[in-house]
């Protein structure tokens, strides 16, 4: 039983004895004081003190009652009701709602308890606040996410269908040439199928790199940034070298047009420039038409850094890249927006949110003289370095090796121990790479491969390292270990690698990457570049 109701009882207890004792007064009273006047009246006799005693004594009953019932409404005032309210607000408060404050009082013990319970309250909005906020952010966040998984999963999906083309086309042609083999055809008349089969190879590897490209944005990739200082000129280099293979083969020519009002150097995450302006410089050259050439160029406009790709306009494109891209919506929010649009469109929106997440800017649209300009522009009080830091960083993504640093061929050929566990492997690249002039000797397994680095005398290694192997960076260091040659020019072929495994590689010294599907042309050359760092011998 609450104090509230057990001084309700009270007061009424009270109340009904109160009441009583006023009846009995009256009727006492009206009884006695008959009496006493008949008394006074008729036998003219003077009322003593002992008669008048049991007037006194109700009266006093009453007044003794009347003082009971105002201290008890008093202390119901004062205490009861105040009590009342405050454990009907904190039972309101408890249960999720959102009371009005307790009214200021004077008594100091209610003021105290008034004054808890309005803290109570406050705290507990704030922190309901903060939760909502929180839940609100989470949301979003939550809504991004599946926003941009939803758009990579939908361009790889787009992707597919064309690398199912491409595949098909290089199993038919492999039949073909097969069939007329099997049939006696003179050779010489396959060179044609062949080539074809081989465009078709190339196209297909060149939609497996989109996909690897693609892939390899994860969110938790650009959302924690990996800052670092660069050499701006070197960094240009590397990209023009490592894209102008690809551009290649699209009968294009990708040129440098490095401005002296570029920074000397950049503060920035260097591998996902690298990666984002590399998919540019495709996008670009995809839409590009057959001979065209294709720019790349890097300055500073008006507190800003510029990465410019562009065509020359030369010859019809193939694809109205600006005019498309100005189209497309911001948001790509439902199925019938994404299949309006071209995979490489769909690429650019792609791009667009992870720069803009990056604090930059993508711009695409037209000029005179090109059909298509892709402008990645960052604020230059926020990634320019100081120019006498030039700290030049090796990118995961590329060996470093540019066309000046590649070691002529020399007049002798080039030997390489090729370990690898792919049957494949160990029957294409002797036949490619000897073409290149560089003799390959197969090893099997690692045992063979220790037994041939024991007896042989060799420029360079090449191994391939995959998800049967520990990890890449362990499997390399316990392989110089058993050669016992720790400074071993080593070319690594990777199929599937973790991030830091593949940045620990990058680390060691005397190491290069190449991942899968490979460039034959590009790994001759990477070959050529450890071989003259001076081989190793038995």
């Amino acid at each position: 039983m609450t104090i509230a109701t057990k001084t309700n009882l009270s007061c009424a207890l009270l109340a009904i004895i109160a009441c009583g004792a006023v009846s009995l007064t009256i009727l006492v009273g009206s009884e006695e004081m008959g009496r006493l006047a008949s008394a006074v009246l008729h036998d003219h006799e003077r009322p003593s003190l002992e008669d008048a005693l049991p007037l006194i004594s109700t009266a006093a009953l009453l007044v003794v009652c009347i003082i009971a019932l105002t201290f008890m409404g008093y202390l119901k005032r004062r205490t009861v009701l105040p009590m009342e309210r405050a454990a009907a607000f904190a039972g309101r408060l408890a249960g999720g709602e959102d009371p009005a404050p307790l009214p200021a009082t004077r008594d100091g013990e209610t003021a105290e308890l008034y004054a808890s319970l309005n803290l109570v309250r406050d705290r507990e909005l704030s922190l309901n606040n903060k939760l909502k906020l929180s839940l609100t952010r989470e949301a979003e966040i939550r809504r991004e996410i599946e926003h941009y998984d939803g758009l990579q999963l939908r361009i790889i999906e787009r992707l597919l269908p064309e690398m199912r083309i491409a595949l098909n086309a290089v199993k038919g042609y492999g039949l073909i040439a097969l069939n007329a083999l099997e049939d006696n055809h003179d050779p010489e008349s396959l060179m044609p199928v062949v080539g074809r089969q081989l465009r078709c190879a190339a196209a297909l590897a060149r939609q497996i790199e989109r996909v690897i490209d693609l892939c390899s944005l994860g969110r938790e990739r650009w959302s924690a940034p990996e800052m670092e200082t660069f050499d701006t000129a070197m960094f240009m280099r590397e990209l023009i070298e490592m894209n102008s293979i690809s551009m290649k083969a699209r009968e294009l020519t990708l040129i440098n047009r490095f401005s002296s009002s570029a920074p000397v150097a950049l503060v920035f995450d260097r591998r996902l420039l690298f990666q984002l302006l590399t998919l540019l410089i495709r996008s670009v050259g995809r839409a590009s038409g057959a001979g065209e050439t294709v720019t790349f160029g890097c300055f500073s406009e008006k507190g800003e850094v510029v990465f410019d790709i562009r065509d020359t306009a030369t010859v019809p494109a193939r694809e109205a890249l600006a005019g498309m891209y100005e189209c497309a919506p911001h948001d790509l929010d439902t199925v019938a927006m994404i299949d309006a649009i071209s995979v490489n469109v769909m690429g650019l929106v792609f791009i667009r949110q992870i720069v803009e997440k990056m604090g930059c800017k993508l711009k695409v649209f037209a000029a005179e003289g090109a059909h298509a300009v892709v402008q990645v522009r960052i604020d230059i009080t926020s990634c320019a370095a100081e120019e006498e830091s030039r700290l030049i960083v090796p990118t995961p993504l590329a060996p470093r090796w540019t066309a000046e640093s590649v070691a002529p061929p020399s007049k002798s050929r080039l030997k390489a121990l090729l370990g690898d566990r792919i049957e494949e492997d160990r029957e294409i690249l002797p036949l490619l790479l000897g073409r290149e002039g560089i003799d390959v000797t197969v090893a099997v397994d690692e045992d063979d491969l220790m037994r041939k680095l024991a007896a042989g005398e060799y420029d360079v290694l090449l191994v391939s390292l995959g998800v049967e192997n520990r990890a890449p960076d362990d499997a390399l260091a316990n392989l110089r270990a058993r050669s016992k040659r720790r400074e071993l020019p080593v070319v690594v072929m990777l199929r599937v690698f973790g991030e830091a495994a593949f940045q620990r590689l990058q680390e060691l010294s005397g190491v290069a990457c190449v991942t899968y599907p490979l460039n034959y042309e590009l790994l001759a050359r990477l070959l050529r570049q450890m071989g003259g760092m001076g081989g190793f011998q038995k």
